[in-house]
């Protein structure tokens, strides 16, 4: 890292968070670019399009797109349609 080179951002109060597949809510968020690092406080949720993550800290990992989540933990997961038909129930006319 030069000097003069930002190492990490620091964003505070109602922070929203918007990536390709990502989005998220907190109230404080923390990057960290040099592990490109993700820490979400107060509140965080992550979403993309198959889950939802709740708890008292998310960090995200950007590089390899993993994500640890401490203390009370809430997580909602779609399962993948094997079936290659989509998600609609059969019902086509």
């Amino acid at each position: 890292m030069r000097a003069g080179d930002i190492d990490r951002l620091v964003a505070d109060g109602n922070v929203i968070l918007k990536s390709e597949n990502k989005s998220g809510e907190c109230q404080i968020l923390t990057y960290y670019a040099d592990t490109e690092k993700v820490v979400m406080e107060g509140s965080p949720v992550l979403r993309d399009p198959d889950s939802t993550i709740r708890g008292n800290v998310i960090t995200h990992y950007m590089q390899t797109n993993r994500s640890h989540v401490g203390g009370r933990v809430n997580a909602t997961f779609e399962a993948p349609d094997k079936t290659g038909k989509g998600s609609d129930n059969g019902d086509a006319q």
